[in-house]
């Protein structure tokens, strides 16, 4: 097949700044990296439908009948729907499908006989997580998660402002540190904070004139919500701070 592709790297959960369903997040779709034609099961017999985001080839077998199939499924980039093309002894078989997250429904058959086998095909498209984007289909988003992850992954702590003075919080994904001014008292601030990947959760811990202090944020994409703030201090300068985590954009993995 002479067709430019994209790989597809999710994140999971990510949400809107990484494009997934509820679905992608509960099945860490994210862990999807780099795929390309030669990571497919099967070469695939049908050309990918490109009125969808992407596509993969499946091997299944009809037990029944000891069938051997190669499916090309192709997929909304959210999972919401999938259109299933194979061909069985000479005929030529075609399913449009939508998903809930829960439950398929089959909305074509083409031949009426693909129907039941459909569910298990998509559950298989699914568990096996190799998709591949068309070009332009999701391109940029993807493009710019890649970006992402290889900027918090290729870090060092030679990259950071400062050494951190605490360390950062095994329970989430990556962490950085920040350098940072009360500026009312001019009380110079160095804190290490622990985010999950998607940025919906952080964990600052700074120290203040020897007492140790740690906030735990949730983060909506537009306002903070401070979860706890160990002695009541910090709560009102962690937005800023969060922020300026965010601004600088220097993260490193969590061993």
């Amino acid at each position: 097949m002479k067709k430019r592709i994209a790989a597809l790297v999710i994140a999971a959960s990510l949400t809107a700044s990484f494009g997934l369903s509820a679905y992608a997040d509960e099945t860490e779709a994210a862990d999807i990296v780099g795929a390309t034609e030669a990571d497919l099961p099967a070469e695939p017999v049908f050309e990918p439908n490109e009125d969808y985001d992407m596509w993969t080839v499946v091997e299944y077998t009809i037990e029944d009948i000891q069938a051997d199939l190669v499916c090309t499924v192709s997929a909304m980039a959210d999972m919401s729907e999938f259109y299933l093309e194979c061909n069985f002894y000479g005929d030529d078989q075609m399913t449009r499908t939508t998903y809930d997250g829960t439950e398929y429904t089959v909305e074509e058959d083409k031949t009426g006989f693909m129907g039941g086998d459909t569910p298990a095909i998509l559950d298989k498209a699914q568990e096996q997580n190799i998709w591949i984007f068309f070009d332009g289909a999701g391109a940029a988003e993807t493009e710019a998660e890649t970006e992402a992850e290889t900027e918090a992954e290729g870090g060092s702590e030679a990259d950071l402002p400062a050494e951190p003075q605490f360390d950062p919080n095994p329970d989430y994904d990556v962490y950085t540190v920040v350098e940072y001014t009360i500026e009312d008292i001019q009380a110079d601030l160095v804190c290490t904070v622990s985010a999950k990947e998607d940025m919906s959760e952080f964990y600052l811990e700074c120290n203040f004139y020897g007492d140790d202090q740690m906030t735990r944020s949730t983060y909506d994409g537009e306002e903070y919500t401070i979860e706890e703030d160990k002695t009541g201090f910090m709560g009102g300068d962690t937005p800023a701070i969060l922020d300026k985590a965010q601004e600088q954009d220097i993260w490193l993995p969590i061993e």
